[in-house]
């Protein structure tokens, strides 16, 4: 499955905030985007909530903007049950 994700670095926590009015998910992230290192706390972030490996997520799209294509290899349910935070 094919996720719009608006991702939000050097944030006061990691966490999933919610669908926006564009259908983007935003998630934030406490890293600074310099080499990769918030793109990598967001596989992270999205493997432990969706409890699936890292090795399932890819960023497809946007790996130097804060807007991204991620590719997510998981059950439907399973995302379904994220984009409800």
């Amino acid at each position: 499955m094919l996720l719009n994700i608006l991702l939000q670095p050097k944030a006061s926590s990691n966490e999933i905030v919610g669908l926006q009015p564009d259908g983007k998910l935003k998630v934030k992230v406490t890293t600074v985007p310099v080499n990769n290192a918030a793109n990598k706390d967001l596989i992270v972030l999205l493997a432990k909530k969706l409890k699936v490996a890292k090795s399932k997520i890819e960023i497809v799209k946007g790996l130097k903007n804060k807007e991204k294509l991620v590719k997510i290899l998981c059950e439907e349910n399973k995302i379904k049950g994220l984009l409800k935070c």
